[in-house]
């Protein structure tokens, strides 16, 4: 996908006027994205599951390279959802 392309996909274009290859990069994208977020989540509540077991977590949480931040960030979703998953104060 060209700059010009990916500019205009920010920009909120019609997605029907870009080109067979464009697309299929947005597609590629879409999917690599997905996969990403639902990595965070499956490592998110992974960890939520060892809470208990608070020492380990840090550890477990540093391996994860970049996915570390998002990680913790829903990491505390939970734990402030509390245990039925509702938000707590809402």
């Amino acid at each position: 996908m060209t700059e010009e392309e990916r500019c205009a996909v920010r920009a909120g274009c019609n997605l029907a006027t870009l080109s067979a290859a464009a697309k299929a990069a947005l597609t590629q994208e879409r999917a690599a994205s997905a996969e990403r977020q639902r990595l965070i989540y499956q490592q998110a509540e992974r960890l939520h599951r060892m809470k208990r077991n608070s020492l380990k977590i840090e550890p477990e949480l540093a391996k994860l390279g970049d996915l570390e931040p998002a990680v913790r960030r829903h990491l505390k979703k939970l734990i402030g959802a509390g245990p039925n998953g509702a938000s707590q104060g809402s």
